[in-house]
């Protein structure tokens, strides 16, 4: 049983993140709530999140596909193109956000001059270019070997740091925010859980796109990401 969910690198990931979100966020959350998401160290980590995505993401494609091909996993369906084309648009949404929140809490917004946008633009492109990248099988085909296991442990773990930072961004300001508007009404407070389930998507399933590749047609994914929202859900209500 163990070793069937240590072969299934999104199962691993999710728990990582429920666990990270239960006992190890609360200081990047409190970071975020006490300076509304504008301290410089945090911003720092904003920026951060863009460059451990973007290496992660390199570094996934070749042992991701290499191992999807050792277990014989089909091909993406039309139900996987439209559903990592919304991911897609959601990831450039997030990392676009997170360059420019991150160099306005570093004091360098107008740094680029009239040009800013556009430069911002494109480099929120590199992180998301690769993940999509990552969901493209290699022309040449590898056989699974310890190295590439080793790589993809890498990518996973650059790739969570990042989920981990976007996330404390997530539950420190926009859930913060959103709590602080409902708490005198439960009923409320239960609706808007339904309500952030697409922002969540944004903020999760989103960095998380090159890891769904190989387990988003399994009930058990969604269930999962589902779990993952629990404390999310709770703070609302509470």
């Amino acid at each position: 049983m163990i070793a069937e969910l240590l072969q299934r690198r999104g199962a691993v990931f999710d728990v990582a993140v429920f666990l990270a979100n239960m006992l190890l966020v609360w200081p990047l959350v409190n970071l975020v709530k006490r300076t509304q998401g504008e301290d410089p160290v945090f911003a720092g980590l904003l920026l951060a999140a863009g460059f451990l995505h973007a290496a992660g993401a390199y570094l996934k494609r070749r042992p991701l596909h290499a191992r999807l091909a050792a277990r014989n996993c089909p091909e993406m369906g039309a139900g996987g193109y439209i559903l990592f084309l919304t991911l897609s648009v959601m990831h450039y949404a997030v990392f676009t956000m997170c360059i420019m929140i991150g160099l306005e809490g570093l004091g360098l917004k107008g740094l680029f001059g009239a040009a800013e946008p556009f430069i911002l633009l494109g480099c929120a492109l590199v992180p998301t270019g690769l993940a999509i990248a990552a969901l493209i099988p290699p022309r040449v085909k590898e056989e699974s070997t310890p190295e590439l296991r080793t790589r993809e442990t890498a990518a996973d773990i650059l790739i969570y740091l990042s989920t981990i930072i976007i996330l404390a961004w997530w539950d420190g300001f926009w859930v913060e925010y959103l709590a602080a508007a409902n708490r005198s009404n439960m009923l409320m407070s239960i609706l808007l859980v339904v309500l952030t389930t697409v922002p969540f998507a944004i903020f999760y399933l989103a960095p998380r796109m090159a890891l769904l590749r190989e387990d988003y047609t399994r009930a058990q994914t969604w269930i999962n990401a589902a779990i993952v929202m629990l404390p999310l859900a709770a703070r609302l209500i509470f």
